[in-house]
């Protein structure tokens, strides 16, 4: 059973690295297009989103700040726009516990497993993805702006 869930974590791993790898006509539509900011709702977290999109990011023009749902609908509506947010990954935590005469009881648990900053097109899949530290899930101006200078390298590549 550990070997399984070793090799499951080490799939998923291997997924996750592989999702990030950038295709060039993606990085040169960004950069002919707009980017729409996804506000969550949280004020200082929407505060300090907006302040270091403003001051880090120049890979191209940046047009207003919706709420998430919003600037996502718009961004799927129009191929020209992108969304910038803050979003974060979760992972599945398996247990089996044995319970008397050998039956089992099989749990799932959904564990949140870091922060990023996305850029994503209003569909569901995000394309780019700058990874933020958090610590007890506040995420810091700070932790911000290394996502956004983790994408502006990402976008450096063409």
């Amino acid at each position: 059973m550990r070997l399984f869930i070793l090799q499951t974590n080490l799939l998923l791993a291997t997924l996750t690295c592989t999702s990030q790898i950038s295709k060039l006509k993606d990085i040169a539509h960004l950069k002919e297009s707009k980017i729409i900011v996804g506000l969550s709702g949280d004020k200082e977290e929407d505060d300090n989103l907006r302040s270091i999109v403003e001051k880090f990011w120049h890979s191209c023009p940046v047009v207003q700040a919706l709420p998430e749902a919003e600037a996502r609908e718009m961004a799927k509506a129009d191929e020209n726009f992108f969304l910038i947010f803050i979003g974060s990954h979760s992972t599945i935590s398996f247990e089996s516990t044995r319970a008397v005469y050998d039956n089992f009881k099989d749990t799932f648990r959904y564990i949140p497993k870091d922060y990023y900053v996305g850029i994503s097109t209003g569909k569901r899949k995000n394309l780019f993805l700058g990874n933020i530290p958090a610590f007890d899930d506040e995420i810091t101006e700070e932790a911000i702006a290394s996502g956004i200078n983790q994408l502006q390298q990402i976008l450096s590549m063409s």
